[in-house]
């Protein structure tokens, strides 16, 4: 799938909540977070489907 080069990428939380979206690469995703954080926050992306990306944080990826 072509969305998977974006496993393991790390972007910086547009807004606080547990969803929402952002552009990569030119193309606007939507993504969903195992909990809400603030704006800010850093997250790395570990799980892509064709309508979500799903993304931890640091912390939760090794609770994951």
């Amino acid at each position: 799938m072509l969305d998977d080069r974006l496993l393991g990428m790390t972007f910086k939380l547009p807004r606080t909540g547990k969803t929402g979206s952002i552009v990569l690469y030119g193309i606007t995703y939507h993504y969903e977070l195992a909990t809400a954080h603030s704006t800010g926050t850093t997250v790395e992306i570990v799980k892509v489907t064709p309508l979500t990306l799903y993304a931890v944080t640091a912390a939760e990826k090794l609770e994951w």
